[in-house]
């Protein structure tokens, strides 16, 4: 009865998630296809989060009732698109169970298979205890003190170094979204809680399937949804007790769902594809600090994009790329001066480093080097990981698309800042890679498995490909 409780609920934020969602992009005007649907319950979630911490700075009780009533009212007020909205949605549901049904036999299996998993993994979600340390000492733990005092407010907590055990620092959205799921319960659910990551599974396999499906046809499309959750590297989070609720997998597909963007934004000049590039990239910062050094990577490009439309075609921004783009940055910022203020700073700030030495340097890099050499021998698939970029890499090189490059660049770097970070951690670099390292490869590989996929679909520029993308820009 807990399970099917705990599945209930977890059922209800993740349908709540999604219409605040949809509603959002109703009321701004989005032209709402595959890929902003697959965001719409990490934009809803996020934004839920988002309206508790103002309640709690305008003292405003955190009750189901205020958390759903200005959605209500917002639905209500402009109801003739929020009717259109749902005519839409009936719709669109229309040409997918068509489109299933035409499926070949592989093609059927594949999704068969993908969707049984899916299936597995929100059973063992709901069944397993909670018993990863991140999770009851960082997410759950914030989320359960936003939930008691109905604010996101840290500065009553013991001083260090019991707090220093916590990480203050780490960004506040995963907490709130968890505590957001208990506020429609009115109550604490410890596996509700760490279940959300399933919210952000479904719409990573989307976001892919989305992505991919007019560029690749629907075989391969299947064949890259099947390993978004078979690879093993990504079933961590929802097998093994130990990685369950922990927000490296939210993270991964905020990165995942930016780039998704970014690469149609260049590809077909939306401003809508820039602008969500952008909010996805700052709810990743808002998420976990591995997302600032990514929101940084987005916003040159933004940048950059920016002044090349105005010097080379006198175009601006448009406002809904600006507006988009702010609403995702302020809380971003203002987490960041809420921290300093309290002197929460994280572990890179304020524990003391070494004397950094070439000799030093150099042997921290091969520690590093030797460590991911022997995750390379393991029976696993860190080897196919690294065939994965090198072929991406090699097919983004002979691309005769220099948009490709956008999204390869971004990842790269990414990854090229996790390694600095570990090679200059005032912590010691073993602890470092043994505590965190697949979790790092985790952060990677859903936005890997997109390159790799936009890149298979970059090699053979032929007629049908052509079509394809006429396809996509006539939709």
């Amino acid at each position: 009865m807990t399970v099917l409780g705990s599945g209930l609920g977890l059922a209800l934020y993740i349908l709540l998630s999604y219409l605040v969602g949809r509603l959002i992009a109703t009321l701004l005007g989005f032209h709402v296809d595959a890929l902003v649907r697959a965001g719409c319950p990490l934009i809803g979630a996020a934004a839920m989060g988002i309206e508790l911490w103002i309640f709690g700075v305008v003292h405003v009780p955190w009750f189901v009732l205020w958390l759903v009533l200005p959605w209500l009212v917002a639905a209500v007020v402009t109801r003739r698109r929020t009717i259109a909205a749902v005519r839409d949605e009936v719709a669109s549901i229309r040409p997918l169970l068509s489109g299933l049904g035409d499926l070949d036999p592989l093609t059927a299996g594949l999704v068969a298979f993908t969707v049984a998993t899916l299936g597995f993994y929100l059973l063992n979600l709901l069944a397993q205890p909670l018993v990863g340390w991140d999770a009851i000492a960082m997410w759950l733990f914030k989320a359960k003190v936003f939930f008691d005092s109905g604010s996101v407010d840290l500065a009553n907590l013991p001083p260090r170094p019991i707090s220093a055990t916590r990480h203050l620092d780490y960004p506040p959205l995963f907490s709130l979204m968890v505590a957001t799921a208990w506020v429609l319960l009115s109550h604490v659910d410890d596996m509700v809680g760490k279940s959300i990551g399933f919210m952000f599974l479904i719409s990573g396999v989307a976001a892919v399937s989305a992505s991919l499906l007019p560029l690749l046809g629907t075989r391969l499309t299947a064949m890259f949804a099947l390993l978004m959750v078979a690879l093993p590297a990504l079933q961590t989070s929802f097998v093994l007790p130990y990685y369950m609720g922990y927000a490296d997998y939210a993270i991964a597909v905020f990165m995942l769902l930016s780039l998704a963007h970014l690469y149609r934004s260049v590809r077909l000049g939306r401003d809508l594809d820039s602008g969500l590039a952008f909010l996805f990239a700052a709810l990743a910062a808002l998420t976990k600090n591995e997302g600032l050094p990514f929101l940084l990577v987005i916003a040159v490009v933004f940048v950059f994009g920016a002044a090349w439309g105005r010097v080379k075609e006198r175009e601006t921004p448009s406002l809904l790329l600006v507006s988009v783009a702010a609403a995702g940055l302020l809380p971003v910022v203002a987490w960041q001066v809420y921290t300093r203020v309290h002197g929460f700073n994280s572990d890179v700030l304020s524990l003391p480093h070494p004397a950094w030495t070439i000799g030093l340097l150099t042997s921290r890099a091969r520690t590093i080097a030797s460590f991911f050499f022997h995750l390379m021998n393991r029976n696993d698939d860190y080897p196919w990981l690294a065939a994965g970029w090198i072929v991406a890499t090699v097919l983004t090189v002979i691309s005769r698309y220099r948009r490709l490059t956008l999204v390869w660049a971004a990842l790269t770097a990414q990854g090229l800042t996790y390694g600095i970070a570990l090679l200059t951690t005032p912590n010691e670099v073993t602890f470092e890679l043994n505590t965190a390292a697949d979790r790092l490869v985790l952060q990677l590989v859903p936005s890997l498995l997109l390159l790799l996929g936009l890149a298979l679909r970059e090699l053979p520029h032929s007629r049908t490909a052509e079509r394809g993308v006429a396809l996509e820009q006539a939709a």
